[in-house]
């Protein structure tokens, strides 16, 4: 009977390792899947965050292109101002010639207005 008794405690004890063995397995397993859980939700804020950042560059690039392409214009729209302006005063010039017959105060007018126009042209640069 003793012998029945003992090996009917040896096999409880093998239960109850396999068991316990078993239950640290299952808690093993719970703890990893709780770490990778933790790891792809960080994987997905970073992928967020770099999606947010190429956006930022992206629209950091655009404004660039934007300024880029607004001071093209402003240097574009002070050329033809330059332009209007020298026209305005060939235009007077060539009205003072026509006022003066044609004659003696042509060169006077003109001289004034080549003046005028290197003047603007040194105020420009």
């Amino acid at each position: 009977a003793t012998a029945a008794t003992a090996a009917a405690a040896k096999a409880a004890a093998a239960k109850a390792s396999e068991r316990a063995r078993a239950e640290r397995g299952r808690e093993e397993r719970a703890r990893l899947e709780k770490t990778v859980a933790a790891m792809s939700a960080q994987a997905k804020a970073i992928e967020a965050e770099k999606t947010k950042a190429a956006r930022a560059k992206a629209q950091a690039d655009i404004n660039s292109r934007s300024e880029q392409q607004a001071g093209a214009l402003q240097a574009m729209h002070d050329e033809l101002e330059r332009k209007k302006n020298m026209l305005d005063m060939r235009r007077a010039a060539l009205a003072s010639r026509v006022a003066d017959g044609g004659t003696g105060g042509v060169s006077t007018s003109m001289a004034a207005a080549t003046a005028a126009t290197a003047a603007e042209a040194a105020e420009a640069a």
